[in-house]
């Protein structure tokens, strides 16, 4: 390979290298051990303004105050007094100070490179090599390429750890730490309502309850569940054998009834005897025909008939064909769907205090975010278990606003608000609840 285009193969993969580095001790690492695929040198060493010789080619530690270390910082100090270019210069003992060419033969070779790193035309550290043989002008110029990556990776690096002292400085302020504490303070001190947010249900406010008329059986159910009625449809028939039967026998025993009563009048008229027993056989007559009407309205009972329009709600009708029943047991509701409000199940846990006539808003899950308002109208005295089996308080509330979004059978979340606190005891109120319960308190 052409030794010009391996060099700045070499070049261009100490850049990435240096670039890619994001610990500061790292970059400085590789500067100074790394450069050496590039340029020959006995010795290099790392020069930060602020922090001195910060890294040296061939040890894993700087001693600061080792004599060598202190001579070199010396040097570093006095060179860069004379900044004036961004270019690498050779330094010879016979332009130093006598305090420092004194002892140039005891640590130096001949022949050192000043390479100044430089960012924004700022002096941010130089890179001193100890050279074996002199550099010639095009491995000069790339060596000013390179330390100038180099400063802009120390500049990197310093900069991101002076934003992390200089928070920590900032936090060590007294100033700091009081406004921090009077403005968490303030933060706690702000007024704030209790609120809760529980589950919530549209359902029916005044529905009306289908119940069994008489002990019976299912025979059929004649709407599904969620279908509008209209009053008097038919809606469950309850099974009519036993009443049908009874009715018959009925009927019958009532013929029998009549037609002795017919023979008892006719025989009156001849024999002063038989008039005693027309009271009996009629007194008979409408026993039976009483308890023909009887069985008639039992049988009437059996077809259960809808009271006004309205929407059927009851679970799978299947499930009732053929189900034994008893007098007034509920079996469906018959809902008016324009006469709705809110059922809400208050878990024990979030329970807060609610008042009646105080408001509340609630989320449908169909449009969270157009929220309608209501009113608390009932708030039961103890906690019962909620559709999920948990404990918890059950709230009716009625609409404020127009509700025709929240039609019959929908679900959301509704948050009420209770009495007025500090933010700070809203924010603490569970874990403080949590550790009286632990501390049994």
């Amino acid at each position: 390979m052409n030794p010009s285009i391996k060099g700045i193969a070499l070049f261009l993969e100490l850049q990435k290298a240096v670039f890619e580095t994001k610990d500061l001790p790292a970059t400085r690492y590789r500067i100074v051990n790394e450069t050496h695929h590039l340029f020959s040198y006995r010795q290099a060493l790392l020069w930060e303004c602020k922090e001195g010789i910060t890294a040296a080619s061939g040890v894993s530690y700087v001693d600061k105050y080792a004599p060598f270390i202190v001579w070199i910082n010396a040097l570093c100090d006095f060179l860069s007094k004379d900044f004036l270019n961004q270019k690498p210069l050779h330094v010879k003992a016979d332009s130093l100070p006598l305090s420092l060419s004194q002892e140039w033969t005891k640590w130096f070779p001949k022949d050192v490179i000043w390479a100044p790193l430089v960012v924004h035309g700022n002096l941010v550290g130089a890179l001193l090599l100890s050279l074996e043989a002199p550099y010639n002008a095009s491995q000069e110029h790339l060596l000013e390429y390179l330390t100038q990556s180099y400063a802009y990776a120390l500049w990197a690096g310093n900069t991101e750890k002076q934003s992390i002292f200089s928070l920590r400085s900032l936090v060590k302020k007294p100033k700091f730490m009081l406004s921090s504490v009077a403005v968490l303070l303030g933060i706690f001190c702000f007024p704030v309502s209790y609120s809760a947010i529980a589950p919530a249900y549209v359902i029916s406010k005044d529905p009306y309850v289908v119940r069994a008329s008489l002990d019976g059986v299912v025979e059929n159910v004649a709407v599904k569940p969620n279908t509008m009625v209209r009053t008097g449809e038919s809606l469950i028939t309850l099974d009519q054998t036993t009443l049908q039967s009874r009715l018959e026998v009925a009927e019958k025993n009532l013929e029998i009834t009549e037609t002795e009563y017919r023979q008892v009048s006719q025989m009156a008229l001849y024999d002063v005897k038989q008039k005693a027993q027309m009271a009996i056989a009629k007194g008979k007559m409408e026993q039976a025909k009483s308890e023909v009407d009887y069985t008639a309205s039992l049988l009437e009972k059996t077809l259960i008939k809808a009271p006004y329009d309205g929407l059927v709600i009851m679970d799978d009708a299947h499930e009732w064909i053929g189900k034994p029943v008893k007098t007034g047991e509920r079996i469906m509701n018959i809902a008016d769907v324009n006469e709705t409000q809110l059922e809400i199940w208050l878990g024990i846990n979030d329970a807060i205090a609610l008042q009646k006539g105080s408001t509340l808003k609630f989320f449908l899950n169909t449009a969270p975010h157009a929220p309608l308002e209501a009113q608390i109208a009932f708030i039961s005295y103890e906690p019962k278990l909620d559709p999920s089996g948990l404990l918890a308080y059950r709230i009716h509330a009625t609409w404020i606003q127009d509700h025709t979004k929240a039609s019959l059978g929908l679900k959301g979340n509704a948050k009420m608000y209770g009495d007025k606190t500090l933010l700070g005891i809203y924010i603490l109120r569970r874990p403080m609840a949590i550790l009286r319960q632990w501390m049994g308190m």
